[in-house]
């Protein structure tokens, strides 16, 4: 298990913050050399994405598209929507690392 924070002051909404974090888990857990990777998240959008690779015309498309082509660099990639409500670590993080000005893991 791993947790990571990093700045991202261009982000446009909330869906964008959520694909790129995890777009960023997915790197940090390849450099880290895990090879089956259980990604949880509370913004359905974005997780019904990932689990449906459709083409998609939205403002994260390109996340979404980089995220896609690194699925083959691991044996399983799940991603799983769960409630905020049993996410409140992950919620409580995110709030914290808000006073952060650098990446951390």
């Amino acid at each position: 298990m791993a947790a990571g924070t990093f700045p991202h002051p261009f982000v446009l909404h909330p869906e964008m913050a959520e694909a790129l974090a995890y777009e960023y888990a997915i790197r940090l857990s390849k450099e880290l050399g895990f090879h089956k990777i259980v990604l949880e998240g509370d913004c359905f959008e974005v997780i019904a994405k990932l689990q449906r690779p459709l083409l998609d015309r939205s403002s994260i498309s390109t996340i979404l598209l980089n995220i896609e082509s690194m699925k083959d660099d691991f044996e399983e990639l799940t991603f799983l929507h769960v409630p905020r409500i049993c996410n409140t670590l992950a919620h409580l993080l995110a709030v914290i690392s808000k006073s952060f000005p650098n990446p951390m893991v």
